[in-house]
């Protein structure tokens, strides 16, 4: 991908994955109130666990975004463990061993329905993005990632550009896990961009961007529902940077 290192890892803590589907749809149903507390936006809201009925974030008031899901932590463990492999792979840090058991972790869980997308973002306040698929079924539509290198290259070359991938789709599936580096973008299709997509629309590119929900050609791109709802965990890692304070006064305490 763009000689971009992302790691790929399939049938990823399977054993865990009934409790998961079970807690994440159970908290996702339990925030119903969402929709009377906030009839505008807290069907939205509701789809991202870092969010109050406000729009509030968790950073913000201190709530636990993985409140009430008890596989999270084994979970955590077993990603933890694949991210310091994939930091190992790409990095001779000289702090690998203390970072597995003090790299600072944010994490929150998504449930998004068909009508769903999430336009181009990165996480770059954070260092490394880890995403777990509870549930991604061959129904549920993909990732895809842009090339860092695209939008230099268009704006360089005369007229449009041919040849080269400015993005590369990913269908991930059930137990999959997937780390890539926070500042890369990436794009969550719905239902009705993804239908575009595949179907080699000229204009699909155009349709994309509006976190949610967005009208494609006067298709109703809200109301198209999966039969099951897409689910997924997210845990964001710190800049190993922000820990080197601690690492001074660990290694000057060893003296």
């Amino acid at each position: 991908m763009f000689d971009i290192p992302i790691y790929h890892k399939s049938n990823i803590a399977m054993d865990l994955i009934p409790d998961l589907q079970s807690e994440v749809f159970a908290e996702y149903d339990r925030r119903k109130f969402y929709l009377d507390a906030n009839p505008e936006m807290g069907k939205h809201y509701r789809k991202l666990s870092v969010y109050n009925e406000h729009g509030q974030h968790s950073i913000v008031t201190g709530n636990d975004p993985m409140i009430n899901i008890s596989s999270f932590p084994k979970l955590q463990k077993i990603i933890h463990e694949h991210t310091i492999t994939y930091l190992n792979s790409l990095s001779d840090f000289p702090f690998t061993e203390m970072l597995k058991d003090n790299w600072k972790s944010y994490a929150w869980w998504t449930c998004f329905d068909g009508g769903d997308s999430y336009s181009w973002h990165n996480h770059s306040q954070f260092f490394l993005i880890a995403t777990y698929y509870v549930e991604n079924e061959d129904e549920h539509s993909p990732i895809a990632f842009r090339n860092p290198m695209g939008n230099l290259l268009e704006s360089w070359l005369p007229g449009k550009m041919t040849g080269i991938d400015t993005e590369v789709i990913v269908k991930p599936k059930t137990g999959d896990l997937m780390i890539w580096p926070a500042w890369l973008e990436h794009f969550v299709y719905n239902k009705t961009l993804w239908d575009l997509e595949r179907n080699n629309d000229p204009d699909s590119k155009y349709h994309r961007g509006g976190n949610f929900n967005k009208s494609v050609a006067g298709v109703d791109t809200i109301n198209t529902p999966y039969d099951t709802i897409r689910k997924s965990i997210t845990i964001n890692y710190m800049k190993p940077a922000e820990l080197f304070g601690y690492m001074v006064k660990y290694l000057e305490g060893k003296k």
